[in-house]
């Protein structure tokens, strides 16, 4: 039953008529100062300075994760701009992984909301490999569903489990895509792996794609290892896509959410495929050209930057993008204001054909020590192969990072 309650008489006011009036004066004086106090705590925490080596690991996971975007559906991009807007930064730590590698482990808020495993309340982390390059070689989320009340992942759990070794848990770790696709799943009781899950399409016989008219049957595949050496493996039917234009739907199933890969097999090259692969042998780069000052001020200074973010694999031609970055004295540092993209250029000779960068579109990431400049685009190229004209093109990505200092 829902509870009443009544209104009571205001005695104060009763005994003292202007005792409202006063008291509500004060209510909007406090009321400012609360105000003013949060105000000026937000300009100063927008304003303070943070560790330089961290807050270059946040602008490299911020551009990695747009980079992620490339070519995806909106309903994809949605999901990774969800998940960049749930990242708990203040909690951002390096695990080790192999000799060359660390991880970059981020907290995920509980503003992101899973398709997978909803039921069982998981904790959520952005686990990414940071190579010696400094640079992020790939991602996942990882889910982890303790099963004996410890709520969050030991640390060190994902060099362990990666690095083969026995956890400080016991519980589910469920790998997903950065779209939050399912990927595997791995148990562990007493901290030894009790199981692993993935995906699979149960192949059909004498088809080199797998299918069978035009389908495909998709499994849950499980193996349970056991203490004396054996294991177990069972199949559970999951869904079946077919080529009549859901295959590349999303769907939800055993509590997780999957996407079937639709690819058939495919053909072997002939002469004008291999003409197109030895001409278009291009690769992303992220060298620095040069860094020239244009402008300093006692406020102000402007740089410009070029770097190289496509060549050819003998370095004969390259595009180079021109940058202008424009720094702040504060406190009698320099932090960064901001970073224009202004155009690319090609560089070098192009023989046997022609090649074109078109569609370029660029996106800033600042902090205030360090900043990056990721480049989405588009490789066009044209060749004559075997007596005709040929066009092919390519999407690439390719991000470089500045330092204040640089």
């Amino acid at each position: 039953m829902r509870e009443i309650k009544l209104a009571q008489p205001n005695l104060l006011a009763a005994k003292f008529p202007h005792m409202k009036e006063t008291i509500s004066i004060l209510s909007y004086v406090l009321l400012a100062m609360l105000l003013f106090s949060a105000c000026k705590k937000e300009r100063l925490d927008a304003d303070s300075p943070q560790n330089p080596e961290k807050e270059k690991l946040i602008i490299m996971v911020k551009s990695w994760l747009d980079n992620q975007k490339n070519g995806l559906l909106v309903s994809d991009t949605r999901k990774i701009e969800s998940l960049k807007g749930s990242l708990d930064y203040n909690k951002l730590r390096l695990e080790r992984y192999r000799d060359l590698e660390k991880f970059i482990v981020v907290p995920i808020s509980n503003e992101f909301k899973s398709q997978n495993n909803q039921d069982k309340n998981p904790v959520n982390y952005l686990v990414l490999v940071l190579n010696s390059q400094d640079s992020i070689a790939n991602g996942n989320i990882i889910q982890y569903i303790s099963s004996n009340g410890q709520k969050v992942a030991p640390e060190s759990s994902f060099y362990k489990i990666f690095s083969y070794q026995n956890l400080d848990c016991s519980g589910q770790f469920t790998v997903l895509s950065v779209t939050d696709y399912f990927r595997y799943e791995l148990k562990f009781e007493n901290g030894k792996l009790k199981s692993v899950a993935n995906q699979r399409k149960k192949t059909a016989p004498n088809s080199d794609s797998g299918k069978a008219n035009g389908c495909i049957e998709w499994y849950l595949v499980t193996t349970y290892y056991w203490l004396d050496g054996t294991s177990t493996t069972t199949w559970d039917y999951l869904f079946t896509a077919c080529d009549d234009g859901d295959c590349a739907q999303a769907r939800v199933a055993n509590g997780r959410s999957f996407r079937a890969n639709c690819s058939g097999g495919g053909g072997g090259g002939d002469n004008t495929e291999s003409c197109i692969n030895s001409f278009s042998d291009g690769t992303t780069s992220s060298e620095t050209v040069s860094i020239s000052t244009s402008n300093e001020d006692p406020t102000y200074r402007t740089k410009i930057y070029i770097w190289t973010f496509f060549k050819s694999n003998g370095n004969v031609w390259r595009f180079n993008s021109t940058e202008t970055g424009i720094h702040k004295k504060v406190n009698n540092e320099w932090r960064w204001h901001s970073l224009i993209h202004n155009d690319v250029s090609r560089e070098g000779l192009v023989i046997g054909g022609d090649v074109r960068c078109t569609s370029v579109v660029a996106t800033p990431t600042l902090g205030i020590y360090n900043a990056a400049m990721t480049l989405n685009f588009n490789i066009q190229y044209s060749i004559v192969c075997v007596g005709f004209p040929v066009t092919t093109n390519h999407n690439f990505v390719a991000t470089k990072y500045f330092n204040i200092n640089d």
